[in-house]
């Protein structure tokens, strides 16, 4: 329309366009973001005690395993300081965080295949299409 921009080069027309359409990307997926992040934590306010420490577990599962694991690694040490014969320590150590790790999985599996029918924000597995190829 105006003569002035059919004048201006490809480079500088294209510019002018990338200048409004990115900010505006980036606005609406700001916003969105925000919304996203409000009806999350009103889910979970929502929660009680025990769903909240199964969703914390299952969203930093390798956190939740790695901080477990240190805390039996630095235990058994600091009893192995403590009395130098005591050699289960590091066993009670190991122990623990095999006990963790399949803690994890069952959080996981737990809230992956979760059974109850009504459930909206996380759907059965009803995909058995594997049991095809076999």
């Amino acid at each position: 329309r105006w003569p002035y921009y059919r004048n201006l080069p490809p480079s500088l027309k294209t510019l002018g366009i990338v200048m409004v359409v990115i900010p505006s990307f980036i606005i609406s997926a700001e916003t969105a973001g925000r919304r996203f992040e409000q009806e999350d934590w009103q889910a979970w306010e929502k929660m009680p005690l025990s769903e909240k420490v199964i969703d914390f577990t299952a969203r930093h599962q390798y956190s939740v395993i790695a901080g477990c694991w240190a805390v039996g690694i630095a235990g058994a040490f600091g009893a192995i300081m403590r009395n130098p014969c005591v050699v289960q320590a590091r066993m009670w150590s190991q122990g623990l965080t095999i006990g963790v790790v399949i803690a994890a999985a069952a959080v996981t599996r737990t809230r992956m295949y979760r059974r109850d029918e009504g459930d909206v924000e996380r759907p059965v597995n009803r995909d058995h299409s594997w049991q095809e190829r076999i």
